[in-house]
C-alpha cells in the first residue's frame, strides 16, 4: 500500500486480496488442501515470499520514479496473493471453524468481513500518516525505499525460518516422533503437540514395553 495513497486504487487492491483469501479459506474449510506435515510451513513460507516480492517491487519502482503507476497489475497480484494467505489464515482458525458446526459458511463470512473493515480502517488511518512523513519528513522515494527495505528484511529472516520446517525427512522424523498416527499434527510452535498425541505416545511406549518384557511408561513425553 505504500506507492498507492490514494483510498479508491487501496480499497480496491485491498478488495482482491479478500476475495483471494476467502476462496483458500473456503477451500481449506471444507477439506479441499492437503492434509500433510510439509503444507504449513510451506504455506508460511510462501507468505514470507510474497511479501518479499512486493518490497522489491516497490523498491524498483520508487527507484524507477513510477511510483503507484501500475495499479491494474497491482490488484491482480493482489488477488493472487490472497489465495496463498488464506491457507495462513486457515491454519490459525482451525480449532475455531470447528465449533461453528451447521453455521460454518456464516462463521467463514463474518470473518472475511471483519478482515474487510480491519484493512480498510488500517488505510484511512496510514495513508494520512504516510502523507505526513513524506511530505515533511522524508523524500517519497527515499521513504519507500527505507520502508520496503526494512519489510522485505524481516519476511526474508521469517522465509528462512520457515523454509527450513519444509524439510522433509525433519517432518517425517518429527512425525515419527509425535506418534505418527491421525490426529497428530505438526504445530510448529516451541514444540506443542495436541493431548490427543500424548495419549497416543503412551499408549504405543506401553505396547512396546510389554512386547519386549521391559515396562516403558511415558517414555515419549
Amino acid at each position: 500500500m505504500i506507492p498507492f495513497r490514494r483510498l479508491r486504487p487501496l480499497v480496491i487492491i485491498v478488495t482482491s486480496f479478500t476475495v483471494g483469501h476467502s476462496i483458500s479459506l473456503i477451500a481449506a474449510a471444507f477439506g479441499f488442501v492437503p492434509d500433510a506435515l510439509w503444507f504449513p510451513p510451506l504455506v508460511e513460507t510462501l507468505i514470507a515470499v510474497t511479501i518479499i516480492y512486493m518490497a522489491l517491487e516497490n523498491i524498483v519502482y520508487a527507484a524507477l520514479g513510477k511510483l503507484g503507476s501500475d495499479i491494474s497489475r497491482r490488484w491482480i497480484i493482489a488477488f493472487a496473493f490472497g489465495l496463498v494467505h488464506g491457507f495462513g489464515f486457515s491454519f490459525a482458525l482451525r480449532e475455531s471453524l470447528q465449533f461453528a458446526g451447521d453455521h460454518l459458511m456464516t462463521a467463514l463470512f463474518g470473518f472475511n468481513v471483519g478482515v474487510e473493515i480491519g484493512q480498510i480502517a488500517v488505510l484511512l488511518v496510514l495513508i494520512p500518516a504516510l502523507d505526513l512523513i513524506f511530505r515533511y519528513l522524508v523524500a517519497e522515494w527515499l521513504g519507500v525505499i527505507v520502508m520496503s527495505a526494512l519489510i522485505a528484511h524481516v519476511a526474508w529472516h521469517w522465509m528462512i525460518e520457515r523454509g527450513d520446517q519444509t524439510d522433509f525427512d525433519r517432518v517425517a522424523s518429527r512425525r515419527e516422533y509425535n506418534g505418527g498416527g491421525a490426529g497428530c499434527r505438526f504445530r510448529g510452535e516451541r514444540g506443542r503437540r495436541p493431548s490427543r498425541c500424548k495419549q497416543q505416545r503412551d499408549v504405543q511406549a506401553n505396547q512396546f514395553g510389554s512386547k519386549s518384557g521391559q515396562p516403558v511408561i511415558m517414555a515419549f513425553r
